[in-house]
């Protein structure tokens, strides 16, 4: 899925002549153990969050917003307990991925994610296996999921600034699920 281009992105990486600041593509897979997320961002300079909490969505990085019981929920626009944010530092050495509770504005490390992020000529790739046993547990194939991909961008460095957030759901609004899109977890191929 390409994310939707926000055109209040108006901050540049100083002297980049790249044409292209800022763009993602996002792909997702899944099985018994584990909610695989893949993120290719075009960004013209890469400025991770350089604070010591987990407020990574203040500098580059993909995140995810997930509503785990989109069946028990679906229209509800109100926060709930299964509805969470996943935020990726894509720090080359040492990448993290922090799990924000939503509807309370909490967030915690998670530890068991494998995370891997990969330079490109034109910007960064992260791949991450979540557990499933940290959202909750396994989905069945055929389950939905609220979801929305986004990568934050911030073309001042030395600074911890969300400046940009693309999106796959033009109308995201971190506090009201029902702006979310839909992930259909398909069945495996029996081929």
């Amino acid at each position: 899925t390409n994310l939707v281009y926000d055109s209040a992105c108006g901050n540049r990486f100083p002297d980049n002549e790249r044409a292209v600041d800022f763009a993602g593509e996002v792909l997702f897979a899944y099985d018994d153990t584990y909610l695989f997320v893949a993120f290719q961002v075009t960004d013209d300079g890469l400025v991770p969050y350089t604070g010591a909490d987990n407020r990574f969505f203040l500098g580059d990085g993909p995140q995810l917003l997930l509503d785990l019981d989109l069946n028990g929920d679906f229209s509800d626009p109100a926060l709930s307990e299964d509805d969470v944010q996943i935020d990726f530092l894509p720090q080359m050495d040492a990448p993290r991925a922090a799990l924000w509770q939503l509807s309370t504005l909490t967030s915690s490390l998670l530890a068991d994610t494998q995370t891997v992020v990969v330079p490109t000529a034109t910007g960064y790739v992260v791949e991450s296996a979540v557990p499933w046993a940290v959202l909750g547990g396994a989905p069945q194939p055929g389950d939905q999921l609220g979801v929305v991909a986004g990568v934050n961008d911030n073309d001042t460095p030395v600074s911890n600034n969300q400046e940009c957030i693309i999106a796959t759901a033009a109308q995201r609004d971190w506090r009201n699920p029902s702006t979310w899109g839909t992930l259909l977890l398909m069945p495996a191929s029996s081929e």
